[in-house]
């Protein structure tokens, strides 16, 4: 059973378990350890599975004679990608691959019966020519380890021309390359045209292997349990993270709250904002072509026509279940009741939802739209001064902003994009884009101009402007063009835009029409569980702090200190030597300091200028201990908060309840701003 990503296989691998316990299920990607892989593989072999569900991770290389059948779990995405898993099944004399793919959504049948058609009639996606310079870069050195550490130009360059990928390299791109090694110190160039490496090239070389980014993983921390809740690759954040972005994992809707790059860790809190979030899969996802979306798109136009008009139904020359086939027959029945305008490949639909949202729907596939959106949000923000943020998928772009946004931006927008040099603007944008940086600071350490330790704050505007010009960038630039942009497909939608023969329509709702589910939801909506009640968050935040140790000291008698756990404590804690309540909560990270002041105290000895500091706020916590027992004590055991938040907290909390709300949105704030204090 194919998916598309792991959270999709985990998810379904544990439901299938629990609908069938008896059955042998494992599951199988790339995130598992080697030996969990190499189980599931022996498992499948051997026939002790009756399923194993993964992602692209076992695609490739498995010949299983064993294998009746392929499932694919929602849309293939590409025509290739569904040959090439469906191929895995049948592997033996005589067979026949036979494979299915479950949707869900009817717009996702619909795309899955076009990459079917596509696929039976040999309509298989283009490999893209790649003539990558910064792997240029590295076998240029591997050429001269080669010819002891010397060759000729003219003889690198021939060789470097005999591999196909680099046929059509240019003599000037070549010499640039060389260019960037040399004042990397790796080269020198004589004036005979002798090439020959200098005393890095060695370490470059041999730390420099492999193309594959380093895979770094943040911990995500929920702020009110305290406990794991995933993890995040530095990919991910390098895109998307930033305070306040609402992300997808584990079947949450989660909101980041902080993020600590020395410690590796982000804190989160649960959201409810499902339109705007992120999955944290997003990365994952194969790109559904422009080719695909447009017969998608066609066909919707086609069904409105057959149920509106009573013409020939399109979907009877697709291999489609009757299930499936009436699925969507429905669906789209539904939006014709409903008179709302069809978006197709004759016709744009524009949607503003509760003047928050703008949905731009559009046929131009994964890479197409998105740059349109990387467009769009460019020629938004500088109209409004404001930023804006897209998301996208195959057939549609959904923009948010900063400010509140109307449908005569998006009109506008639409104009400008059609007197624009949108090829130009287009690099403008991807420059500025997460996804540039993330690529360029990729190929500047396969370049050898970082090392590979480099933290990826290095990448700011002053270091891409110090290498606009070079190999290094125009190769970041060449990968994000080639691999998340599709030019033929915006330039489709943009030669249309100004012909006139594309049709634009806006409506403006309240809630998402059906046609912005797919986007919304992103496909995964039933693994996305509701968001806890208040009283489960209230309840869990309290079992935290319960658990958290303290140092308990009395300021009275200064002979008894202990360190409890909250939970254990009475509701007014009383010294079991002297009897006073006058007594200290201190955390158990400032332990050494506060029984360092106590101890002096007690042998009557004089204090530095600091500790008599520490000893005021010692005492300041003692009277909040004082007036309001175990509370002040949970209170002043929360992250970030000390006596004055903590005795303001007390103040104004009605209840428990409203006391626990009140501590965590210290805390919040605490980890929002502690990089500025801390």
């Amino acid at each position: 059973i194919f998916t598309n990503t792991r959270d999709t296989a985990e998810a379904l691998a544990f439901r299938l378990r629990s609908c069938f316990p008896e059955l042998a299920i494992l599951v199988h990607h790339g995130s598992l350890s080697k030996e969990e892989r190499l189980e599931a593989e022996g498992k499948l072999k051997s026939g002790e599975l009756q399923a194993l569900v993964c992602t692209s991770s076992l695609e490739l290389g498995i010949d299983i004679g064993s294998i009746d059948l392929v499932i694919q779990y929602a849309s293939p995405r590409q025509a290739t990608t569904l040959l090439q898993r469906v191929g895995r099944s049948g592997h033996r004399i005589g067979g026949i691959a036979r494979g299915l793919i479950i949707a869900l959504h009817p717009e996702e049948v619909l795309e899955a019966a076009v990459l079917t058609k596509m696929g039976l009639r040999g309509e298989l996606e283009k490999v893209p020519r790649i003539t990558a310079l910064d792997v240029l870069a590295h076998q240029i050195i591997g050429i001269l380890l080669d010819h002891d550490g010397k060759l000729g130009l003219k003889e690198i360059y021939s060789i470097v021309k005999g591999a196909r990928p680099y046929r059509s390299l240019s003599v000037g791109e070549f010499l640039k390359v060389i260019d960037q090694l040399s004042k990397e110190g790796l080269v020198r160039v004589t004036d005979e045209g002798i090439l020959s490496i200098r005393r890095g090239a060695w370490k470059y070389y041999y730390t420099n292997l492999s193309t594959i980014p380093d895979t770094i993983s943040y911990e995500v921390e929920d702020i009110i349990s305290r406990r794991k809740v995933g993890e995040l690759d530095i990919e991910f954040i390098a895109k998307y993270g930033q305070e306040g972005l609402n992300f997808i994992l584990g079947g949450r809707v989660w909101r980041i709250i902080s993020i600590d790059h020395e410690r590796r860790k982000i804190l989160v809190e649960e959201s409810e904002n499902i339109e705007a979030a992120v999955p944290a899969w997003a990365g994952e996802l194969i790109p559904v072509p422009f080719r695909c979306a447009l017969e998608v798109a066609s066909l919707r136009r086609r069904i409105a026509a057959y149920i509106q008009k009573g013409r020939r139904n399109p979907l009877m020359s697709y291999p489609l279940s009757k299930r499936a086939l009436n699925s969507v027959i429905e669906y789209m029945r539904e939006i014709c009741s409903r008179r709302l305008p069809i978006p197709d490949d004759r016709n744009v639909l524009v949607e503003l939802i509760r003047k928050k949202y703008l949905v731009i729907h559009v046929p131009l596939g994964s890479n197409g739209c998105y740059a349109l959106g990387l467009l769009l949000s460019k020629l938004i923000s500088e109209l409004l001064n404001t930023t804006v943020a897209f998301r996208n998928d195959p057939y549609r772009v959904i923009l948010t902003a900063g400010t509140v946004l109307s449908v005569k931006d998006i009109i506008k927008a639409l104009d400008m994009l059609k007197d624009c040099d949108y090829e130009d603007k287009i690099k403008e944008a991807i420059a500025e884009s997460m996804a540039f940086r993330w690529r360029l600071f990729n190929v500047a350490k396969r370049f050898g101009l970082l090392r590979s330790d480099t933290d990826f704050s290095v990448v700011s505007k002053r270091f891409i402007e110090m290498v606009r010009g070079s190999p290094v960038y125009e190769e970041a630039m060449n990968e994000v063009l080639r691999d998340k942009v599709d030019l033929e497909a915006l330039k489709w939608f943009i030669n249309r835009l100004r012909k006139g023969t594309i049709k634009v329509h806006t409506i403006e709702v309240n809630e998402p029409t059906p046609f912005s589910e797919p986007l919304i939801k992103m496909y995964f909506y039933d693994f996305i569980s509701a968001k806890r009640p208040l009283s489960v968050i209230i309840n869990l935040l309290r079992e935290r702090i319960s658990r958290t140790n303290v140092l308990l000291v009395c300021l009275t008698c200064l002979k008894w200190s202990s360190v409890r756990t909250i939970k254990t404590l009475p509701e007014r804690p009383t010294c079991p030597n002297c009897g006073s309540r006058f007594i200290a909560s201190v955390s158990t990270f400032d332990e050494k300091e506060a029984m360092s002041i106590i101890r002096k105290l007690r042998r009557r000895e004089g204090l530095t200028r600091r500790e008599k500091e520490l000893l005021k706020q010692i005492q300041e916590r003692a009277r909040i201990v004082l007036l309001y027992g175990k509370k002040g004590v949970m209170t002043l055991a929360a992250r970030g908060v000390g006596p004055k938040t903590a005795m303001k907290i007390l103040r104004e909390a009605k209840d428990e309840d409203d006391l626990m709300m009140k501590i965590l949105n210290a805390e919040r704030q605490y980890f929002r701003t502690r990089r500025f204090w801390d």
